[in-house]
């Protein structure tokens, strides 16, 4: 347990952009929440991996499912998410269903509280190159990297428009030749992750008549990006276009599919199909993984959190077996110069102190009231109880 006081602070830190010294630098898509700032420690930092999300039909909201996915992120709160595409239908839309799709994801990805990176996917491309300058516009670059912590991150376009026509699942030869020039100048961070629409390795594509076990148009051209890969040392490649969870190891890279957010599923529950999310811990060198499913995370008010009340409680329902530090719990708590915050789980009658630390307050749009941010170190299978308190 821990009991932490704090005086009223600001919530953000700031910092200058977090690009690398690519030729092609990314940046978050325009959210409300689009400021990316190093961690406070380079070699300890948390980001989560989903994607695929798109609806069935051009007209169609955006998935609850996915909705909820974006709110328990920002419970977690982690240093911020990459999307692996087909964030909009796309198909056959015109501009501006287009743009009120993307409308209409940007609001629902700003519940994820943090930065958010996308990989462009074939259903923001398709087949009509007038939807590429739409993209471009709404949501940032089709392919480039940047530095982050320790490690260097890479997103590509598995879509590319060649002589005026959309290709699926290929590297066009422009951004494989930077792809090695850019792989090769930073060989030596910690880290190298890349992430991209089409996957590399996988199940069998429902869509690829020949059933391949990969997005990518040919097993060669799989096979040559792979290389590419063990050549340079990637740690970890994450996918999505099947609407899933899948991993496996090849040649010392793991390769990930995290398309289940919330778009039609392709596969039974035990074989991956269901709607879920992947938290990506890197500490130093060492890369560990938790896929989540979707409805695995709940924070209930019990008390208080009106701003006017000194003490608040919070139950905060955690099903998943894998334990979990969240960092996004806000409660709404009268201006003061310190709080403080306990937290425990009970199981069998017997209760157990859980780590809980208060990050930081700001001041609320209600007078009088701040937003306290907690961290709470969760056990898996249990219902922690949070308690704050000002003073």
């Amino acid at each position: 347990m821990k009991n932490t006081s704090l005086i009223l602070t600001s919530l953000l830190i700031l910092a200058g952009p977090v690009y690398s010294s690519t030729d092609a630098p990314i940046s978050p898509i325009p959210t409300s929440n689009a400021l990316l700032s190093q961690p406070a420690d380079p070699n300890n930092f948390t980001f989560i991996c989903t994607g695929d999300n798109r609806p069935p039909a051009a007209d169609d909201p955006v998935m609850p499912v996915c909705t909820e996915i974006c709110r328990e992120i920002g419970l977690i709160h982690p240093n911020f998410v990459f999307w692996t595409g087909d964030c909009i239908y796309g198909y056959k839309d015109t501009p501006d269903q287009a743009n009120s799709q993307y409308d209409a994801f940007l609001s629902t990805v700003s519940l994820c509280d943090v930065p958010v990176f996308n990989a462009v996917g074939n259903h923001e491309i398709t087949d009509d190159p007038v939807l590429t300058p739409i993209y471009e516009k709404r949501m940032g670059k089709l392919y480039g990297s940047m530095d982050y912590g320790n490690s260097h991150f890479i997103s590509l376009n598995t879509d590319p428009i060649i002589n005026g026509v959309p290709v699926e699942g290929v590297i066009d030869p422009g951004q494989l030749a930077w792809l090695k020039s850019d792989l090769a100048a930073n060989s030596k961070s910690a880290n190298i992750f890349v992430f991209m629409h089409h996957y590399v390795f996988g199940p069998p594509d429902p869509d690829a008549i020949n059933g391949l076990d990969t997005g990518f148009a040919t097993i060669a051209q799989r096979d040559a990006l792979h290389k590419l890969f063990v050549q340079y040392g990637v740690r970890a490649v994450f996918c999505g276009h099947a609407h899933l969870y899948w991993h496996a190891k090849h040649d010392g890279v793991d390769y990930y599919i995290s398309g289940n957010a919330g778009a039609p599923l392709d596969a039974a529950p035990e074989d991956g199909g269901y709607f879920g999310y992947l938290t990506v811990n890197v500490s130093g060198s060492s890369v560990n993984t938790v896929e989540r499913s979707a409805d695995s995370l709940y924070a209930r008010p019990i008390s208080g959190g009106d701003g006017l009340s000194s003490t608040a409680i919070v139950d905060i329902d955690a099903p998943d077996k894998a334990k979990l530090t969240i960092q996004g719990l806000i409660v709404k708590m009268p201006i003061s110069k310190t709080y403080s915050v306990t937290a425990s789980a009970t199981y069998k009658g017997k209760t157990k102190s859980v780590d809980a630390t208060v990050l930081g307050a700001e001041p609320s749009d209600t007078p009088g009231a701040a937003l306290v941010r907690i961290s709470v170190g969760l056990p898996g299978s249990r219902t922690t109880v949070v308690s704050v308190t000002s003073s």
